[in-house]
C-alpha cells in the first residue's frame, strides 16, 4: 500500500504481537536477536559429507554382518543408535561440539522419519542428512569461543 509502513492496520495493530510487527531498527534489538545466524556454506558440505560416509560405511557393515531378521526386529533401536554414533564420530572429524552434533541428529532424526512415514526410508534418510547439515552450519566457533 503506498503510504503504508507495512503495519497490519490500526484496528487490527493488536492481534499481532509487537515482535512480528516491529521494524528490525527499532526498539531495544530484539527484532534482531529473533533472526537466524549466519551458516557457513563450507560446514554444510563438509558436515553432510562426513554423515553420509559414515552412515554408509556403517550400513554396509552392518548390512554384511547381520541378516534381514535383525534389521526387521532391532531396526527401530538399531537405526537411531548407529546414528547417534556416526553423529558423534563426525563431530570428532569436524571439532564439532558433541552436544551440537546430538542436538543435529535429533533433528535430522525427526524429520526424517516424518519424511520416513510418508515416502520411505531413502528419501528419509536424504532428509535426516540435510537436516543434520544444515543444523552443524549453524555453529559458529569463534562465537562460541568469545561466550565462554
Amino acid at each position: 500500500m503506498p503510504g503504508s509502513n507495512g503495519r497490519p492496520l490500526a484496528c487490527k495493530a493488536s492481534a499481532l504481537p509487537t515482535e512480528l510487527t516491529a521494524r528490525a531498527d527499532e526498539g531495544s534489538g530484539a527484532a534482531r536477536a529473533l533472526s537466524c545466524g549466519r551458516v557457513d556454506q563450507r560446514l554444510f558440505w563438509r558436515s553432510l559429507g562426513v554423515q553420509a560416509v559414515t552412515v554408509g560405511l556403517l550400513f554396509a557393515a552392518l548390512a554384511l554382518a547381520l541378516d534381514r531378521d535383525f534389521f526387521e526386529d532391532y531396526g527401530w533401536i538399531a537405526g537411531p543408535v548407529a546414528w547417534a554414533l556416526c553423529s558423534l564420530v563426525t563431530a570428532r572429524i569436524l571439532t564439532l561440539p558433541a552436544g551440537l552434533v546430538l542436538f543435529a541428529a535429533l533433528a535430522g532424526g525427526v524429520a526424517g522419519f516424518l519424511v520416513g512415514l510418508v515416502a520411505g526410508h531413502l528419501p528419509g534418510l536424504g532428509v535426516s542428512l540435510l537436516v543434520f547439515a544444515a543444523s552443524c552450519a549453524g555453529y559458529d566457533a569463534e562465537r562460541d569461543a568469545a561466550a565462554a
